[in-house]
């Protein structure tokens, strides 16, 4: 071998020393205390993430799953119920060292509530950066009862049905829709439009109004 030649591997060698030796170790940042998220509906997921979904999305729980795009899917679930009208919402995720907890709340309707007569699978999807590092845990899961205002007591005009549910009452001269129980239902099929009538009604934690009862003004 040529004196050129040895120095040049010499050289070589000293260089990829060099450069080894440069290299520093990198962490993945941890995002501690809030962690920012994103709410995230069905259609958006790809066919993958549908079938991570469509296998959690019934049984009570957290669940989570990592996309190709480096998102972490987060899944808060409360299971099979009765009927409509519960909804599921995410109220915090915070950040620990070694896991991000969640924190959610079960809406449960309220007795007096019109409400879809099948089982539902209420639940909430968001997604947030993934630092690979830590397992997601449910913290705090409760359910609470739809908040309702006190009952209301006026005059109105009614105008007429809507649809199965909601039926439009004009009170202080103002069209209003008020969704139906079981027991004003009932009572506008004895009413027609232009009927002076007194209602009882409430607003739920969705701003529908509830309406309680309705008679016809003599």
């Amino acid at each position: 071998m040529s004196r050129k030649l040895m120095t040049m591997v010499v050289i070589g060698i000293l260089m990829l020393g060099i450069l080894g030796g440069c290299k520093t170790e990198t962490s993945e940042v941890k995002t501690m205390g809030d962690i920012s998220y994103q709410e995230v509906n069905i259609e958006e997921l790809n066919e993958e993430m549908k079938s991570w979904y469509q296998e959690n999305y019934k049984s009570k729980g957290v669940y989570d799953n990592v996309s190709d795009d480096g998102q972490r899917y987060i899944l808060l679930s409360a299971g099979e119920k009765e009927t409509g009208g519960y909804s599921v919402d995410i109220l915090s995720i915070i950040g620990e060292e070694d896991e991000i907890k969640i924190s959610g709340k079960v809406n449960v309707p309220d007795d007096d509530q019109m409400v879809t007569q099948a089982r539902t699978y209420p639940y909430s999807m968001v997604k947030i950066e993934d630092d690979g590092t830590r397992d997601v845990v449910l913290d705090v899961f409760e359910e609470e009862k739809i908040e309702v205002t006190e009952d209301i007591e006026v005059e109105g005009s009614y105008v007429g049905q809507i649809d199965n549910n909601f039926v439009e009452i004009k009170v202080e001269g103002e069209p209003r829709a008020f969704m139906l129980t079981d027991t004003s239902r009932d009572k506008i099929l004895e009413l027609e439009t232009g009927d002076e009538v007194n209602i009882v009604y409430y607003e739920n934690q969705n701003g529908q109004l509830i309406l309680k009862k309705i008679e016809k003004r003599q």
